[in-house]
C-alpha cells in the first residue's frame, strides 16, 4: 500500500529548535527507552491510519545521536510505515541505521544478513510489531531470499519470528543458510542448553565449530546478552544469559 511510505530525514544540526514540543507541547511524545518507542509507535500509527491509500510522510528528524535514528527507523516499521528513502548528515551507512538498540554498530557490520534479519525483528516484537508486511521489507533490506525458514507465523497481522525451540535440526546444519552462522550455532547451543546438557560440552562444541572461536568470543557475548533481553520466551532468556555469563568469563585453557 502507498498508504505505508514513508521517507526519512534526519537532520544532524546541532541547534535545530525542537518544533513539535515548541509549537504542541501537550502532544510532544516524551521520554525515553521502552515508553518513547511505544508512544511513537502509537502516534504514527494514528497517523498512518488518516492517510490517503496513495500517502506519503516526509520527516524530518533532529538528533545529535545517530543511534537514535536507528531507533526511529525501527518505530516507523512498527507503526507500519515503510521507510523508502533517508538522507543524513553523517559519515553512516544506511545499514548501520538499521543496528538494533542493544548491539554496537561494529558487531553489526560482522553479521550475515540471516543473522541481521532475525535480530533486527527480534527487536520489532519487542515493540510489538506482527505485520508480515515489515518481515518482508526488512529480508529485501538484507538481501535475504527465502526469510520464511525463520519465520514460525506467516499471517499477516500476526506474523512472528520462530523460537529458538521450533527450529528442526535439519534446518540448523551446515547445509542451510541460517545452520551454517554464529547466530545458528548459538541457536543450537541453547537448545541443547534448554535440554540441560552440560554447560562445558556446549562450550567445547562451539570452539570445535567455530575456527576463530577465541577472537568472536565478544561478538557471541553480545549477541547472547541481546537474545537475552529480546527473546520472548523466559526460558530462553535465561539460557542466553547462562552461557553468555560462561563465555565472557572463560579463561585460556578451559
Amino acid at each position: 500500500m502507498q498508504k505505508t511510505t514513508t521517507t526519512l530525514t534526519p537532520l544532524a544540526l546541532k541547534d535545530a529548535p525542537a518544533l513539535i514540543e515548541t509549537l504542541f507541547p501537550a502532544l510532544a511524545v516524551k521520554g525515553s527507552g521502552e515508553y518513547f518507542r511505544r508512544g511513537m509507535v502509537a502516534a504514527y500509527k494514528a497517523i498512518a491510519e488518516h492517510m490517503p491509500d496513495n500517502g506519503m510522510q516526509f520527516v524530518m528528524f533532529t538528533h545529535q545521536d545517530t543511534a537514535v535514528w536507528s531507533d526511529l527507523i525501527g518505530i516507523f516499521w512498527a507503526a507500519g510505515l515503510q521507510v523508502v528513502a533517508a538522507w543524513y548528515i553523517a559519515t553512516k551507512t544506511a545499514s548501520n541505521l538499521l543496528v538494533p538498540v542493544g548491539l554496537s554498530a561494529d558487531v553489526w557490520g560482522r553479521f550475515t544478513g540471516f543473522e541481521r534479519f532475525v535480530l533486527r525483528m527480534m527487536d520489532m516484537e519487542s515493540a510489538r510489531a506482527a505485520k508480515l508486511d515489515n518481515y518482508q521489507n526488512f529480508a529485501n533490506a538484507f538481501r535475504v531470499t527465502d526469510y520464511n525458514r525463520m519465520v514460525g507465523d506467516m499471517r499477516p497481522n500476526n506474523a512472528r519470528l520462530k523460537r529458538v525451540s521450533e527450529y528442526g535440526s535439519r534446518e540448523l546444519t551446515d547445509a542451510t543458510e541460517i545452520g551454517m552462522t554464529r547466530l545458528g550455532q548459538l541457536i543450537i547451543a541453547l537448545q541443547q542448553l534448554l535440554k540441560d546438557t552440560e554447560l562445558q560440552i556446549i562450550v567445547e562444541q562451539l570452539r570445535a565449530k567455530m575456527a576463530d572461536f577465541l577472537e568472536i568470543r565478544s561478538l557471541l557475548v553480545e549477541m547472547l546478552a541481546y537474545i537475552e533481553r529480546k527473546a520472548p520466551e523466559s526460558e530462553v532468556c535465561s539460557a542466553a544469559e547462562v552461557l553468555g555469563a560462561r563465555l565472557k568469563n572463560l579463561r585460556f585453557g578451559d
